[in-house]
């Protein structure tokens, strides 16, 4: 099976590259998380997913459906809170930049 490099990046403590190998690889588009779990050194986050439309009304019940439950440890559930804080703020810069470009 052939495999690609996806990503080649460097960290204060390592040098990695990231390959994808055939189908190996899945993306699984998610609506939001529905709840987590920790016991011992492992984390669980559910990921739901809802069909168009699907949205709760007053009073009514929103469908969701489980899209994947990924499971980790501690560390790894860590160093994914840690990036996408890292995200989260490049974004909200991005999102101010543009603002007061569209203001100028």
């Amino acid at each position: 099976m052939e495999s690609k490099q996806v990503v080649k990046a460097g960290e204060p403590e390592a040098t990695y590259q990231l390959y994808e190998t055939g189908s190996s690889s899945k993306e699984i588009y998610v609506d939001g998380i529905q709840g987590a779990s920790f016991g011992g050194p492992v984390v669980k986050v559910n990921f739901f997913s809802r069909g168009p439309g699907e949205t709760a009304t007053p009073g009514g019940i929103e469908e969701r459906e489980l899209a994947c439950r990924l499971v980790m440890g501690i560390d790894t559930f860590a160093a994914i809170v840690q990036l996408l804080n890292r995200i989260d703020g490049d974004i909200k810069k991005q999102l101010a930049e543009q603002a007061a470009v569209k203001k100028a």
